[in-house]
């Protein structure tokens, strides 16, 4: 049970991460189509307030999900990773949640330094591939506790005896 509850948690992780990177590619897409199709000028005030084009919401979704549903979805992984039998679970799960510290850290930085956003965005992806990892960690685990005996071992078993008899 708590197994599939570490599953779903870190394939929802996923889907948030996949979610916020076509957030803020629609914002980011609109805003551009607005300055050079429609004319728009980006000024301070012009993403406050009423949307001026379309996409302007990608930004808002973008900023809410990584500052509260990501970061609630690492927590409950972690808190899950505890009571679960997963090898190395607890690992992955806490590498997962430090990236997501450090990915909100450089989202939220002052602005004056645009070259952090490279590092925001190879976080995103570090972000994606420890959640994919967590995801499929304990259906690896299980496969390989529990595979169908290979002709090799079906051979030493039969040669060898399964190795319960008493030896004398």
């Amino acid at each position: 049970m708590m197994i599939s509850i570490y599953r779903f948690l870190a394939y929802l992780m996923v889907l948030a991460v996949v979610f916020q990177a076509s957030v803020i590619a629609f914002a980011v897409f609109g805003l551009r189509n607005w300055v050079i199709v429609d004319g728009g000028a980006l000024e301070g005030g012009s993403l406050r307030g009423e949307p001026a084009y379309t996409g302007q919401i990608g930004f808002l979704l973008h900023q809410k999900n990584g500052e509260i549903v990501i970061p609630l979805i690492a927590i409950l992984l972690l808190i899950c990773s505890f009571f679960t039998a997963v090898r190395r679970g607890v690992i992955w799960t806490a590498a997962l949640a430090a990236t997501v510290a450090v990915q909100i850290y450089l989202g939220t930085f002052p602005i004056g330094l645009p070259v952090l956003g490279i590092l925001h965005g190879i976080g995103a992806l570090a972000i994606f591939a420890f959640a994919l990892i967590t995801a499929t960690r304990p259906r690896l685990i299980f496969t390989a506790r529990h595979a169908a005996p290979t002709r090799r071992n079906k051979a030493d078993t039969a040669t060898f005896g399964s190795g319960s008899e008493n030896a004398t």
